[in-house]
C-alpha cells in the first residue's frame, strides 16, 4: 500500500518537474538565451513566509546546515529538484522483487 502511494506521488512530483522544465525551455526560447528558475525564486514567489521559516527553523537546528547545503538546493533548477525527488520516490515504491524467481514453486 506505502509503494503504491510513494510510486503514484513520485509520478505527480514528475509532472511538476516536466511543467517546470517546460516553462524554463519556453521562457529561454522567448528570451533568445537559456534561463534557469531556481528553486528559491519559484518558492519565493509562491510562498515568502514559509522560505523564511524553513530558514530560521534550519539554522536552530545547526547554522551550517543552512548555508552550504539548504542554499546550494535552493539555487539548483526547480525542475532538477523536483525530478530527482519524483525519482528517488519512484525507486523507494518499487515492489519488492520475488525472492524465489520467477518459475520457483513456494
Amino acid at each position: 500500500m506505502f509503494s503504491i502511494l510513494l510510486r503514484v506521488t513520485g509520478l505527480a512530483v514528475l509532472a511538476l518537474a516536466l511543467v517546470l522544465a517546460v516553462l524554463d525551455i519556453t521562457h529561454s526560447i522567448s528570451a533568445s538565451n537559456l534561463v534557469v528558475t531556481p528553486l528559491n525564486d519559484l518558492w519565493q514567489n509562491i510562498s515568502a513566509s514559509s522560505l523564511e521559516w524553513l530558514q530560521t527553523s534550519v539554522t536552530n537546528l545547526h547554522a551550517l546546515l543552512w548555508d552550504p547545503i539548504v542554499l546550494f538546493i535552493l539555487q539548483l533548477p526547480g525542475w532538477l529538484v523536483f525530478f530527482v525527488l519524483a525519482m528517488a520516490m519512484m525507486w523507494a515504491g518499487q515492489p519488492a522483487d520475488n525472492r524465489f524467481g520467477r518459475f520457483a514453486s513456494r
